[in-house]
């Protein structure tokens, strides 16, 4: 069972990693997105911050305390810029405010810096800037294992913290407090 769930997280980061791509290549290619899209992004922002927050939340609690994989430092700092983020979104969604979009936005900006700093160390161990154990236990640098090729737990949560950052741009005028 907790190896369907690990394989389930992968599989959800690749699917949010493809759809990334895609909204990226819109970009660079200013293709615009059809109407539909736009309208659900626009009208179900908050909700998919929920969504995605509340996955890495539950998801980085089960990898620990279900799974029992001890976490890094960094994945400490990013559990610390990711678990308010599910409880500040259902707020904000309860009281049908906007206000809440520049936090959640710094929030998920340090939590990704976080995350591919990880990444980075895993995959290029060399790239590593300072010592990264916690009590000399587990390092920052060890790689469980590899999904999909490239897929770690680090790129699970930067590929989280990204769509948030995705999704909180189609907020409209954040800075209305309803």
């Amino acid at each position: 069972m907790t190896q369907i769930i690990i394989d389930l997280l992968a599989t959800f980061t690749l699917v949010s990693n493809i759809l990334m791509a895609v909204f990226f290549l819109t970009l660079i290619f200013r293709i615009k997105l059809p109407i539909k899209y736009k309208k659900i992004l626009l009208k179900n922002n908050l909700w998919l911050v929920f969504l995605v927050s509340s996955t890495g939340f539950l998801g980085s609690l089960f990898l620990s305390e279900v799974a029992k994989l001890s976490p890094c430092i960094l994945c400490w700092w990013q559990r610390i810029f990711m678990y308010p983020q599910p409880f500040l979104a259902a707020t904000a969604l309860y009281r049908r405010e906007k206000s809440i979009v520049p936090y959640l936005l710094v929030l998920n900006i340090i939590g990704l810096l976080f995350s591919l700093y990880n990444y980075l160390i895993q995959v290029l161990p060399a790239a590593k800037l300072a010592a990264c154990q916690i009590g000399g236990f587990v390092s920052c640098t060890a790689n469980i294992t590899y999904y999909f090729g490239y897929i770690t737990f680090p790129l699970m949560a930067a590929t989280g913290f990204l769509l948030n950052i995705i999704f909180l741009s189609y907020v409209k005028n954040p800075f209305r407090t309803k």
